[in-house]
C-alpha cells in the first residue's frame, strides 16, 4: 500500500479539533506508534503545509512519508480526513480507523 485515506466525523469545531491534533503533547494517547513526541530543530518530520483550522501536512525529513489532516466544518461538527502516503516503497504502519476513533474519544472529552 502506497496510500491510506481515512475519514471520521467528530462533534467538535474545526478549531478545537485542529488545535488538539496539532499539539504534540496530545499525540501519544491516540497514535499507537509514537511513545514520545517533542518539538525541536532535530525533528524527524517537518510541517510542510499549514492552513489554520483547515489543514496541515507533515513530511518526513527524507521527503518520502507524508501525512495530511484536512478539517471540514459542518453544522454539527467537523469532518476529518486523514491521508498518508509514501513517494517510494510502501506504508509500513498505516493509520487505522481505530486510531481516529481514539482521537475522537479524547477530543470529545474536552469541554
Amino acid at each position: 500500500m502506497k496510500t491510506n485515506k481515512l475519514t471520521i466525523f467528530i462533534a467538535k469545531t474545526p478549531t478545537e479539533l485542529f488545535n488538539f491534533a496539532l499539539n504534540p503533547s496530545n499525540t501519544v494517547p491516540w497514535v499507537d506508534s509514537i511513545v514520545k513526541e517533542v518539538t525541536n530543530e532535530w525533528s524527524e518530520y517537518m510541517l510542510h503545509a499549514f492552513e489554520q483550522d483547515k489543514m496541515f501536512e507533515m513530511v518526513a525529513k527524507d521527503g518520502n512519508y507524508h501525512a495530511r489532516y484536512t478539517f471540514t466544518s459542518t453544522q454539527k461538527g467537523t469532518h476529518l480526513e486523514y491521508a498518508e502516503w509514501v513517494e517510494r516503497g510502501k506504508l509500513t504502519e498505516p493509520f487505522t480507523k481505530e486510531q481516529l476513533e481514539k482521537l475522537k474519544k479524547l477530543v470529545c472529552l474536552l469541554n
